[in-house]
């Protein structure tokens, strides 16, 4: 009698692992997709938090000469209901002066990767818009919309 594993029972057993890697897969990409999801909240929730301290420390600042002075921000990736807004960046790592915006992340830390923000002026208040790039989900103010 000949030792060893035929064909099929190969086969099967290929098959097997196979179905397991993909089960696996998808239940590490849907964690993947609510870390990001969390993360672009937080994102924004920090933002808000820091552009409220700060038009709180700067009660005399002129907001129309302010907000010239900032770049603006990106849609890329943003889903269709966002379309349209426009604002400042806040994606990267910031610094807020009277002056208007720095590099440097005394304010707020960088944003991950795969996530947008962009703050919209509204009167005299902030909304800070954030989102998972290419996902329907969306932020505003920390807060799911």
């Amino acid at each position: 009698m000949r030792r060893g594993f035929t064909l099929v029972e190969m086969l099967v057993v290929l098959a097997i692992i196979g179905v397991l890697a993909a089960a696996l897969s998808f239940g590490f990409s849907s964690a993947r997709r609510q870390a990001l999801l969390t993360q672009a909240a937080a994102h924004g929730g920090e933002v808000s938090m820091a552009l409220n301290a700060f038009l709180i420390r700067n009660v005399d600042l002129n907001l129309d000469t302010w907000t010239a002075s900032l770049p603006a921000g990106s849609l890329a990736g943003a889903p269709p209901a966002l379309a349209g807004l426009s604002g400042f960046d806040c994606k990267g790592a910031a610094t807020l002066t009277p002056s208007g915006m720095s590099s440097g992340g005394q304010s707020w830390a960088a944003a991950p990767d795969a996530v947008g923000c962009l703050v919209e002026r509204v009167g005299n208040r902030f909304l800070v818009h954030t989102w998972v790039r290419d996902l329907p989900n969306h932020f505003v103010n920390g807060r799911s919309n």
